[in-house]
């Protein structure tokens, strides 16, 4: 019985963070945002904006702690809170919320910092009453190592790997098209072994099929991490986050 609850925990609280992450890269994305990127811009592409836009990081720094606010309310370390974290002011939130704002309230020597102007953004969504909840027990790379993953994982999930398996497809028509295309192999600037084009591409393909593979490995494996104040988990294990954690998300 304890596993089913847990299990619906996870799940309720999965559920609002997708909903939450098609909001942000979709709804929020579409708004006049400062979508500047690093790199060179003729070769930046478009559908990656919503992911690495300049106006968009804030943004990816604050939905792990509108997340963390909803375990907290789930485990019911924090049940006055759960009246306020509709999905509606999630995204009024986020909407918001702008990069530029939160480096101008950084350069603020009240604020000096980054995560608390991120902070200080996203507690002026919130009633007072709540605000001892945001960030509660974490340390700053809590946020931003949560961030980066779900920003990585995403731009692969969404982009990447849709781009590659189109390619793929691509190749497996050219690898039929050209199966009996007769086409001399060479090796060491000279002429080998006859074949055909389709073999060729079919060797090119079987490495490409293996690279999709292995980053649909790598991508699965990307986490953050929740260890609590100044990393060493000092606030957490003070008020028994770790082991309502446990209770609510076994084998997490």
């Amino acid at each position: 019985m304890e596993t089913r609850k847990a299990s619906a925990v996870a799940a309720a609280l999965g559920a609002y963070r997708e909903k939450l992450v098609n909001i942000f890269v979709t709804d929020v994305a579409r708004t006049e945002r400062d979508f500047t990127m690093s790199g060179y811009p003729k070769y930046q592409r478009q559908e990656l904006r919503p992911f690495f836009g300049y106006a968009q990081w804030v943004g990816w720094m604050a939905i792990p702690e509108i997340m963390w606010m909803h375990f907290q309310d789930a485990i019911g370390f924090a049940p006055d809170i759960s009246q306020v974290l509709n999905i509606d002011w999630a995204s009024q939130a986020l909407m918001k919320m702008h990069t530029k704002e939160m480096d101008e309230l950084e350069r603020k020597p009240e604020i000096g910092h980054d995560v608390n102007a991120m902070l200080y953004m996203l507690r002026a969504t919130l009633a007072k009453s709540v605000h001892r909840y945001v960030h509660f027990g974490w340390t700053s790379y809590d946020d931003i190592e949560q961030a980066r993953a779900k920003m990585f994982y995403e731009a692969y999930v969404r982009v990447v790997r849709p781009t590659m398996v189109h390619v793929e497809q691509l190749m497996r028509e050219r690898i039929k098209e050209f199966a009996e295309k007769i086409q001399i192999h060479r090796t060491h600037l000279q002429y080998a072994l006859p074949g055909t084009v389709g073999f060729w591409l079919s060797v090119l393909h079987a490495h490409f099929v293996e690279s999709i593979r292995k980053l649909d490995i790598a991508a699965s494996e990307l986490t953050g991490k929740v260890t609590g104040a100044t990393g060493v988990s000092s606030a957490l294990m003070a008020f028994n986050m770790p082991e309502l954690f446990r209770k609510s998300v076994p084998d997490a």
